[in-house]
């Protein structure tokens, strides 16, 4: 539902979730960016460390 109503917006971003385990090395990388927007579900976001700022 967020990330439905982000692409209408045109705002780029990524979605962690539970499916695309091998694409949640890459996601957890880009989400400390500045204006690097991630949704991340609840067991996704669980213990995953997002380093800030770089």
């Amino acid at each position: 539902m967020v990330s439905r109503e982000l692409t209408k917006a045109g705002i780029k971003h990524n979605v962690l979730n539970a499916k695309f385990h091998a694409s949640e090395a890459d996601i957890v990388a880009q989400a400390g960016y500045p204006s690097a927007v991630t949704i991340a579900t609840n067991m996704a976001g669980r213990g995953t460390d997002i380093m800030l700022g770089r």
